[in-house]
């Protein structure tokens, strides 16, 4: 690769044979006035991935860079993998002075993305990440017809606005500026999830800008990772199985927010803490509908505790609901769910 990259494209990829040549060549048709480069990571999958971007970066070695891994590399989540070594050896490897991501199963639909996304960007010094509209589609790339939920659109969202609402709905729209928090810390191996903590380092040293455009398309399907998630799920429709895979969700992002208190500080624990407490207290509705009254109770110390600091009034609710949680009879009660992701 002669020249030096303005922009490097992330792809990581995991048993997406069968997306993965359609997300590779979304970024190869990219049109642009700098140079770009596709680096691929790949994670040893096995339904022969691997074969396939190792033909395509043989096709293209002048524009697509591969990192093959080994599965015995792979980090963990509560005995689940992750997929973290693969993203992470991909960012410490780019070379742009722009990073945008993309999942092996997604892929980008306009030609012109990373062009607009850079135009922006250096437009907007005071910005470290750009995010875009993204379309759901299904495993066979038909439209959902629902799209990115971005509350109240404006030029620019701060920290405190990320924090409040994953209005980020999908990865393969984002665009941020290599370098802005160094190397990943050690707690970042930790968290359920990679994405979210990546966007709110970055967004410590800028704003995040919006390109009122879509971009890319996210793909529903039965082996996403994230596929299932809450916002794509009727509360209607809960099985007992559905309800515990809601629960453990919840308690995720619990941890997570539990990861950003600490690694935030004082300036944005408000936030941090009322969120970790609705996180709590959705897990806990999730209990209560299954009848774990012990599971419930652990649930509402969580937010007394997370709410203790930022709104006594609001603990000492959370309080009674224990005491409440004793005698009050839960067979039967469908909870709403109460935070929104």
């Amino acid at each position: 690769m002669p020249e030096t990259p303005l922009v490097t494209a992330s792809l990581i990829t995991y048993n997406h044979a069968r997306y993965i040549e359609q997300a590779v060549k979304s970024v190869l048709a990219q049109q642009t006035n700098f140079p770009f480069e596709l680096v691929i990571g790949e994670d040893e999958s096995s339904d022969g991935t691997r074969e396939i971007v190792q033909r395509l970066a043989a096709a293209h070695p002048d524009r697509i860079r591969l990192n093959l891994h080994s599965r015995a590399s792979n980090l963990s989540y509560g005995g689940r993998p992750t997929g973290r070594h693969n993203y992470v050896t991909n960012i410490r490897s780019a070379r742009g002075k722009y990073i945008a991501t993309l999942d092996g199963d997604d892929y980008w639909t306009d030609p012109q993305k990373l062009q607009r996304q850079v135009d922006l960007l250096e437009s907007r010094p005071d910005c470290a990440v750009c995010f875009s509209l993204c379309q759901y589609v299904d495993e066979d790339g038909a439209d959902l017809g629902v799209g990115a939920d971005v509350p109240n659109p404006q030029p620019s969202f701060t920290l405190d606005d990320l924090l409040e609402r994953r209005f980020i709905a999908s990865t393969a729209t984002v665009m941020f500026r290599r370098g802005l928090f160094g190397d990943f810390p050690e707690w970042y191996f930790q968290c359920p999830v990679g994405d979210f903590p990546m966007l709110v380092m970055n967004a410590q040293h800028g704003d995040i800008a919006f390109l009122d455009r879509v971009t890319a398309a996210y793909r529903i399907h039965p082996a996403g990772i994230w596929s299932m998630g809450l916002k794509h799920t009727e509360w209607s429709e809960k099985t007992r199985a559905q309800q515990e895979r809601q629960a453990k969700r919840w308690r995720s992002m619990g941890v997570l927010y539990g990861f950003l208190d600490r690694h935030l500080g004082t300036a944005h624990r408000p936030i941090v803490r009322r969120r970790i407490a609705e996180f709590a207290k959705s897990e806990g509705s999730c209990h209560r509908w299954l009848g774990d009254r012990p599971a419930l109770r652990r649930c509402l110390w969580a937010a007394a505790k997370a709410e203790a600091s930022i709104s006594p009034t609001r603990a000492w609710r959370s309080l009674q609901l224990i005491l409440r949680s004793y005698t009050h009879p839960m067979e039967g009660v469908k909870a709403e769910p109460q935070a929104v992701e």
